[in-house]
């Protein structure tokens, strides 16, 4: 059940405000586990956002949620060999954290984690 990025190890990072705001926000990562990833928040531009989480990652990074305002996060599971992800954005960290969860536990059928998320303003 892999989604196209190679599977290695990682950390559960938490970035960036909690309440939401105008701006565009990205989140990068390098593998499946998010073992390095990136974020841009408060950008003027979708464009921005996703350079510099780019940026932020490194090498073979690739942009897997892009938000305008609010928040975004990115969960990851692993359940007998089959590994997925989910993506999440909304209003607020729980929205985007919850929205994550949801789609990554749909496509595994197993408990999944936050890896990372990011939210626009202060």
């Amino acid at each position: 059940m892999s989604r196209s990025i190679a599977a290695l190890g990682g950390a559960a990072i938490m970035l960036g405000a909690v309440s939401p705001a105008l701006g565009w926000g990205a989140i990068a990562v390098s593998n499946l586990q998010a073992s390095r990833f990136g974020y841009g928040f408060d950008h003027p531009t979708k464009e921005s956002a996703e350079q510099r989480a780019l940026a932020e990652c490194g090498r073979g990074c690739k942009v897997v949620v892009t938000f305008p305002s609010g928040c975004g996060a990115y969960a990851y599971g692993n359940y007998k060999g089959e590994r997925d992800y989910g993506i999440g954005r909304g209003p607020t960290r729980a929205k985007a954290e919850d929205d994550a969860l949801d789609d990554c536990e749909f496509a595994l059928w197993a408990e999944c984690k936050i890896k990372v998320w990011a939210c626009n303003g202060n």
